[in-house]
C-alpha cells in the first residue's frame, strides 16, 4: 500500500517529490470555489457516506487542501481565439455530466457540435 502511494503522490526513488500534487491543487483550488471551512468537509463526509459508504469519506475530503489555499478562484472565461491555426478538433463526451457538456458546446460557439 505504501508503495502505491508513493506512486500516486510523485515520490521519486531518492526519496523527493515531483510537483504533481502541487500542480494538482494549484488548478483544483483554482478551478472552482471549494468551502474554507475544514468542517464543511466533515459534513460532506456524512453525506457521501450514505451514498458510497466505502469511498465516501474518502473522496470527500480529497480537496480539503483547497480550505487552506491562499488565493480565491478568478473565473473570468472568455472568448478562445486561435488566429491562423488549422482546424481545432474540440471533445466532449456525451456522458459527461450536463454542466460539463454544456461548457464543452460553448467552447466554440461558431459550429454546431458533431457526433460521430
Amino acid at each position: 500500500m505504501l508503495l502505491l502511494g508513493d506512486h500516486l503522490r510523485g515520490r521519486n526513488p531518492d526519496a523527493s517529490y515531483s510537483d504533481l500534487i502541487d500542480a494538482y491543487y494549484a488548478v483544483t483550488c483554482l478551478d472552482r470555489l471549494a468551502p474554507r471551512d475544514p468542517a464543511a468537509y466533515s459534513a460532506l463526509a456524512a453525506r457521501f457516506q450514505t451514498v458510497a459508504p466505502h469511498v465516501g469519506r474518502l473522496l470527500a475530503f480529497n480537496d480539503v487542501e483547497c480550505a487552506y489555499w491562499p488565493t480565491w478562484p478568478v473565473r473570468t472565461p472568455g472568448p478562445a481565439t486561435a488566429p491562423g491555426a488549422p482546424p481545432i478538433v474540440l471533445v466532449g463526451s456525451t456522458g459527461d455530466p450536463p454542466p460539463r457538456r454544456t461548457a464543452a458546446r460553448r467552447t466554440s460557439p461558431t459550429s454546431s457540435p458533431r457526433q460521430t
